[in-house]
């Protein structure tokens, strides 16, 4: 029996954003999607070649649309209108990279500090929310 290339797309599209829901990273996620692109290329009889050219330029568009949305600067007013902003958050551990995970809102998130604050357990306040980071700062100042 043989797999239509289509279905294949398709069920490594699934995969991909079964995985992406279970990391949150939203470029799994765009992966998922350029994977439904291959998979309507793949509809479309076109060559295996243009199937993967498909796939990665709708990954290159999708990955630059999600950099731009992450690394949007907000503004004062957008902090105001954060609920999350001065909400505390407790650090159990610091990544080498100088980031954690935090459990918010029943979730886990990433976060990271500006400062050059000593990376230490505790309670942290959220300054900013950037996408799916935090920016957090000891709960002292």
């Amino acid at each position: 029996m043989e797999i239509s290339p289509v279905v294949c797309w398709l069920v490594a599209g699934l995969l991909l954003v079964g995985v992406d829901m279970l990391l949150g990273t939203f470029y799994l996620l765009v992966m998922g999607l350029a994977a439904g692109c291959g998979a309507l290329a793949a509809w479309g009889s076109l060559s295996v070649g243009w199937q993967f050219s498909v796939f990665a330029v709708a990954t290159i568009v999708g990955s630059l649309i999600v950099q731009r949305f992450r690394s949007a600067k907000p503004t004062e007013s957008d902090a105001l209108q954060q609920p999350d902003v001065g909400q505390n958050v407790t650090v159990k551990k610091w990544n080498d990279d100088g980031t954690t995970q935090v459990s918010y809102r029943g979730a886990l998130w990433t976060a990271y500090t500006a400062q050059q604050s000593e990376l230490s357990v505790g309670v942290w306040r959220i300054v900013r929310v950037e996408g799916t980071r935090l920016l957090i700062e000891p709960a002292s100042h």
